[in-house]
This record gives C-alpha cells, sequence and structure tokens, in this order.
C-alpha cells in the first residue's frame, strides 16, 4: 500500500493500472487519515471543554474510515492485478497483507497489552481471550486500540477476497468477493453470538464492494477517471452531504462499527470521493511531496494518533489547559499526531516493508535454482 510518486503529467489521464502510481488514491490516504485524526482530536476537546462546536466539525471526520474502506477495495484489486504482470495467488496475496498489517500493529498495540495485562487499562472490560482476538484481528468484543475495529473489518474482507484470488481473473474474483461479503451478511442468523452475527451482518462491507468495483473499472476503463470535471462536482456534492449529515441524523446511527444507515449517508459519497481521487494528477512542488508522504504513512498515522490521543485527554483533566484557546491547542495536537507518524513510517514501518521485499526477492530467486535439479532428472 505503498506509492511511488509517478510520472505522468498534470493534464494527463491515469493511464498506470498500478497502485504505486494511482498518485490520487494516495493522497485520499491521507487525506482521510488526517480527517479520523481531526474527528478525536475535536471530539476529545467539545467533551472536556463543552464549547459550541458545530455539530458537524465534531462528527464528519469520522467519514475517514469510510474512504478508507472503499480505497482499500480499490487498492486490493489493483495490487493483486497488476498490469502487465500475473495476478497474485492467494499465498502471495495473504503473505503481503499479513506482512503489512500486523508488525506495525503489534509494535504499537503491544504497551497497550502490558497496560491491560496490569490493569491499567478500565475503559473496557478485557479478558484474556478478548485481548488475543483482538491482537490477532479477530472479532471480539473489545480492541485493544479502541478504534483497531476497523482493522477487523479489513482482515474480513482481505479473507474474502484473497480466497476469491483462485480464480486468478479479476472479475471472478470482484464477483465472488461481492457475493461472499453480501450473502454472508444475510446468511449468518443462526449465529449464536450476536457479537459475531453483528459483524458479519454489517452492511459497512458494501464499501469495499464499492471499492473492488472502482478498481476493476480503472483497470479496464481507465478513460472514465478522467471527466475530471464531472468527477470533482460529484465528490464535492459528496464532501457537502457528508459534512451535513451529522446536523440531521443521531451520532449512533453514523459512528461505531454498528451504524445501521452509515453505509447510505457515507459510504455512497465516499464512493464517489474514491472514483474523483483515482483521476487526480501529481501535485507539484512540497504540497504534493507532503501529502504523498502522509498517505505513504497514512496507516502509522491511523495507528499511532490513538498514543497522542490518550496523552492530550490526560492534559485535558488540567483546568489551565482547558482554559488555552483549543483553536491553537487542537492544531498543536493534530500536527504532533503527523510528526508522529511521520517519524514511524520513515524509522520502523519503511524498514519492515523493505526487509520483507528482500526476503519476497530472495525466495523468488530461489525457486527456479530449486526447480532446475528436478528437471533435468526428469
Amino acid at each position: 500500500m505503498t506509492a511511488q510518486q509517478n510520472a505522468e503529467s498534470p493534464g494527463a489521464p491515469p493511464a498506470a493500472r498500478n497502485p504505486d502510481q494511482v498518485i490520487g488514491i494516495q493522497y485520499l490516504r491521507a487525506f482521510a487519515a488526517m480527517a479520523v485524526v481531526f474527528h478525536h482530536t475535536i471530539e476529545l476537546i467539545y467533551l472536556a471543554v463543552h464549547h459550541e462546536i458545530p455539530k458537524f466539525m465534531v462528527l464528519a471526520g469520522a467519514s475517514g474510515v469510510d474512504i478508507f474502506f472503499v480505497v482499500s477495495g480499490f487498492i486490493m484489486v489493483n495490487s493483486s492485478f497488476p498490469n502487465g504482470r500475473a495476478p497474485l495467488t492467494p499465498a502471495q496475496f495473504f503473505t503481503r497483507r499479513m506482512q503489512r498489517i500486523y508488525p506495525l500493529y503489534w509494535i504499537l498495540a503491544l504497551p497497550v497489552v502490558v497496560m491491560i495485562a496490569f490493569g491499567l487499562d478500565t475503559q473496557q472490560h478485557h479478558t484474556v481471550m478478548s485481548t488475543i482476538r483482538s491482537v490477532l484481528l479477530l472479532p471480539s468484543t473489545t480492541n485493544v486500540i479502541w478504534y483497531s475495529w476497523t482493522l477487523k473489518y479489513e482482515m474480513y474482507f482481505y479473507a474474502l477476497f484473497g480466497l476469491s484470488l483462485f480464480s486468478k481473473n479479476q472479475f471472478l474474483t470482484v464477483a465472488g468477493t461481492t457475493i461472499a461479503l453480501i450473502g454472508l451478511m444475510f446468511a449468518n442468523a443462526g449465529i449464536a453470538d450476536p457479537g459475531l452475527h453483528a459483524f458479519l451482518s454489517n452492511p459497512i462491507y458494501y464499501e469495499f464492494a464499492f471499492g473492488l468495483v472502482l478498481g476493476v473499472l480503472y483497470n479496464t476503463r481507465p478513460k472514465l477517471f478522467t471527466a475530471r470535471k464531472l468527477l470533482a462536482a460529484a465528490a464535492l456534492l459528496s464532501a457537502v452531504f457528508i459534512i451535513n449529515t451529522p446536523l440531521h441524523f443521531p451520532m449512533d446511527l453514523l459512528l461505531g462499527p454498528i451504524a445501521p444507515i452509515r453505509f447510505w449517508l457515507w459510504g455512497i459519497p465516499a464512493a464517489l470521493i474514491v472514483a474523483w481521487g483515482a483521476g487526480l494528477p501529481a501535485l507539484r512542488g512540497r504540497v504534493g511531496q507532503m501529502l504523498l508522504l502522509l498517505g505513504n504513512a497514512s496507516y502509522a498515522l491511523y495507528l499511532s494518533h490513538f498514543f497522542v490521543m490518550k496523552a492530550f485527554n490526560k492534559v485535558l483533566q488540567y483546568e489551565a489547559v482547558r482554559a488555552l484557546p483549543q483553536i491553537i491547542v487542537g492544531p498543536v495536537v493534530f500536527v504532533s499526531c503527523c510528526l508522529l507518524a511521520v517519524g514511524l513510517h520513515l524509522l520502523i514501518e519503511k524498514p519492515i516493508a523493505r526487509f520483507f521485499a528482500r526476503l519476497r526477492k530472495s525466495a523468488a530467486a530461489r525457486r527456479p535454482a530449486q526447480a532446475a535439479p528436478q528437471v533435468a532428472t526428469s
């Protein structure tokens, strides 16, 4: 899910099919992660200071998760069916997903697990089994990092998509994954565990399906994404709609993993925003470089801002901090999250990615040599 800046000019169509070259998707990943950080920052200020903060400012940033889910579907198609190369096998797909998701998550989850072990995390009722399931990103009633419920949905989606890769065809893979996602929503009525039933039947899975469809269209009909004015208008209207939804719908219908109409109110607009983003050209100058860096660091930003939020929540307990102009405090917290994420990305995440890339390259280089003697003796 990392990207390198492509060579396309600002007016060129998004001809590249490799996700490493879909520059606009990286920009959207940066935006989605920053939207979630903004949401959590403003939410803490709102709860602690009780200032008259507009409701849309408090809630709308949570829609970054929905953009992430659509982007995830898009990227899975493009990374699994690279232009001019053989599609990934299920084994390759699962290996790369685990190498991408688990190392950084485990590194950041470890101190939280230690806190749980010593009884220092009192916000959730953790058991040994629920903690293990949460660390493995399996469905559970608690989360080591409170918003890591999103990663559990990601892993479930990856499981269905990876199995569908046995078809070796992107249309069959997308169709199989979509049918499985929707079919399991309605075919789990007999499951006794209410938490697992809610997990499997959540309509938020439609957002992954939207991304899958967009990924296939990008691979097969790239000219659709050159209608930039039309897509920009649709994205703008979608953003305005997302911002306005908290003014007209209660919070419990929008936030958290089990939000019954979230897919309708935020998922469909998120898909239109991603369609627009997929056709964006590379931005020149420092703004483009910064967005690309934050896009590359978006997973680190999403995971690591948990610790800044924990610290911020603690200091907000002091009256002197609450008395400060929050219009200054909020941006300081936001920038701190971004700086921490970039540091983690450069110092930990990228070296881990390079390590696994070397392992894959070494394994690929050994395979022909191992196969040669078998051919010679047959």
